[in-house]
């Protein structure tokens, strides 16, 4: 039955009203545990924050060390200290390196949002042809393209490209032929796939199906798994345009720590050296780990960062659909609804479980 009730649910917690809840002031056992958690969390941040570096970092270590010896104990007749704006260092500096992070991750999200698509859609086209199988029998002929297709994804996606993080020089020829030969490979079964996928598409046309409007559907749905598949080959083989990641290197790597030498020999003077060597330590690591964190999101395939795309796991619940081991068709039949939207458009899973306290912030207007 239909909720009659004429009064309307209205959140005030979601407009910025804060919630005054006694009980979770004088609740001390959840402040215990909140302080716990937090503490343990700060412990896990340094050790992920250690795992970041490289030896990349040593390199930049030397090169910040060496630059601060020297203008902290070098005398010349002008002293060589210089006090900077950290304002035009934020700017300058870390503000680039920022964004260079935001988009990796912007390539990974968008990794993330055309392989749901992908898993999606691949099960929307089967489900229908098994709904279908009675008039067209073409469920088994489509479940044998699909595999093949999930196998050519892991074949084609997982390996690492060695170009991902480091500058292909000379002595790499052979291994860039067997890239371009993989990449050849796997276009030419994906095709292969999409052909079968297609002519499934047209028997289940002309076979009497009961709802006709299914084959635009089906029609539909290969063409966007098809441009899905293409975008996800276009992130794997095209990542950040080399003239950037070479300045970004040279900036960590060279120019800040020289950069940053005056600074840290006006510190020094001020206070004394221990203070500016350790402190341009962690600011140079801290620079470097931003970098190492973009630097391995360039592949989100290879699941070498800490943050990557698993392909596996989406390819192993269309598997389990495909072998009827989801647990409900009536699941099945929800995703093959979800998989029939628009060619191209967002596909987004919905956040589901409270993440936050919100009982008690809802009020009946």
């Amino acid at each position: 039955m239909p909720n009659r009730s004429k009064s309307a649910p209205f959140s005030t917690h979601a407009r910025g009203v804060p919630l005054f809840d006694k009980n979770r002031f004088v609740d001390l056992p959840r402040h215990l545990a909140r302080v716990i958690l937090d503490f343990r969390d700060l412990s896990s941040s340094i050790f992920w924050f250690i795992s970041c570096q490289t030896w990349y970092t040593l390199h930049c270590t030397l090169v910040t060390i060496f630059s601060t010896a020297f203008f902290a104990f070098f005398q010349p007749s002008t002293p060589l200290f210089a006090y900077l704006d950290w304002t035009l260092i934020c700017f300058v500096i870390v503000l680039p390196l920022v964004g260079f992070t935001f988009f990796a991750y912007a390539r990974k999200e968008r990794c993330l949002d055309e392989l749901s698509k992908v898993k999606l859609l691949l099960i929307g086209i089967f489900t229908t042809h098994e709904a279908e199988n009675a008039v067209s029998d073409t469920a088994d002929g489509v479940r044998e393209a699909i595999f093949t297709l999930m196998e050519a994804m892991q074949r084609y996606f997982l390996p690492a490209r060695f170009y991902s993080r480091y500058y292909p020089y000379m002595g790499f020829r052979n291994a860039m032929i067997q890239i371009a030969m993989d990449r050849a490979q796997y276009v030419r079964e994906s095709r292969g796939c999409m052909r079968q996928l297609e002519a499934a598409t047209r028997v289940l046309g002309t076979s009497g199906a009961q709802h006709p409007v299914l084959v635009a559907q089906q029609h539909e749905r290969v063409a966007a798994l098809a441009y899905s598949l293409e975008r996800l080959a276009n992130v794997k083989e095209f990542r950040t345009p080399q003239g950037a990641r070479s300045v970004a290197r040279l900036y960590v790597g060279l120019i800040i720590p020289i950069f940053f030498g005056p600074y840290w020999g006006w510190v020094s003077n001020q206070t004394n050296f221990g203070f500016a060597f350790f402190f341009s330590i962690v600011l140079e690591m801290a620079l470097v780990s931003v970098l190492n964190l973009s630097l391995a999101l360039e592949d989100p395939f290879d699941n070498l960062g800490m943050d990557g795309v698993f392909i596996d796991e989406a390819l192993f619940e269309v598997q389990q659909v495909l072998n009827g081991e989801d647990g409900a068709a009536s699941e099945a039949v929800t995703v093959a609804a979800a998989a029939s939207q628009v060619p191209g458009a967002s596909h987004k899973d919905p956040e589901t479980g409270d993440f936050g306290n919100a009982q008690g912030e809802e009020g009946m207007l």
